[in-house]
């Protein structure tokens, strides 16, 4: 079992409530509440409609799970000392330079506390980054992102293997979205998504690893709006599944 920050205690813990404050612990002390950073910054000349929507859909689902969520496009937030409290950190379409340029020191933060055993998740465009391919925040991430021939378009996709992500997802998974593709890649992937580029050809679009006791997440679906309703497949097949799983739960 692994030991995750802002959790007290393994990956898998709960016993919080829902507004932020404190739950009684098994021995009537005050227990700890999971916290998670919903992170919205995105600095490039073209923000994703969408960002408010799926941050507002996560949000929800958190708070159904006992967690305290902040949503916020503070770059202040990656310090050693502010990400210490937390066990969740989920980009949506924070694109840019999201850490600050240079962004030594906060993705320094970032990776020691996601090997430290972080839940880290990335979504759609928060892997369209200003940083070099060979950056350590592209590594986290899984790769960066660099064009998405065809644009807005019907694609077919296809999971692999059974990881929770796409476990409920149809065979093939149709989408309209924006498919992306990567340099930089992290060969460390485990690809669970793949969709048919212009050619016919997979690209990765989900994928997860672990990173010392931490668990990274990332997909590259959510381009539009309707998709962030918490009842459809995207959401509730695909992204809340790769979330509970970077959590451990």
């Amino acid at each position: 079992m692994t030991t995750v920050p802002g959790s007290g205690g393994v990956a898998g813990g709960g016993g919080a409530d829902t507004d932020g404050g404190t739950a009684d612990s098994a021995d009537g002390g005050p227990a700890r509440v999971d916290k998670a950073l919903l992170y919205i910054f995105s600095n490039l000349y073209f923000r994703h409609p969408s960002i408010e929507p799926a941050a507002f859909t996560l949000e929800a689902l958190l708070k159904d799970r006992g967690f305290s969520v902040e949503i916020s496009k503070d770059p202040g937030k990656f310090t050693q000392a502010n990400l210490a409290d937390l066990r969740l950190v989920v980009m949506i379409g924070s694109c840019g330079a999201p850490l600050g340029d240079p962004e030594t020191e906060s993705v320094a933060a970032l990776d020691a506390w996601l090997k430290a055993g972080g839940a880290f998740v990335g979504i759609h465009a928060a892997s369209a980054v200003k940083y070099a391919p060979t950056s350590r925040f592209v590594a986290i991430m899984g790769g960066r992102f660099i064009g998405h021939p065809g644009d807005l378009r019907p694609a077919m996709c296809t999971p692999q293997g059974t990881h929770p992500s796409v476990a409920n997802l149809p065979t093939p998974f149709m989408v309209h979205d924006e498919i992306y593709n990567f340099d930089g890649y992290n060969n460390a992937n485990q690809v669970d998504l793949t969709c048919a580029g212009l050619n016919g050809a997979p690209l990765p679009i989900a994928w997860h690893r672990s990173e010392g006791a931490g668990r990274v997440f990332y997909t590259a679906l959510g381009h539009e709006i309707p998709v962030w309703q918490p009842d459809t497949p995207m959401v509730k097949d695909h992204v809340w599944p790769g979330i509970l799983w970077a959590l451990g739960l």
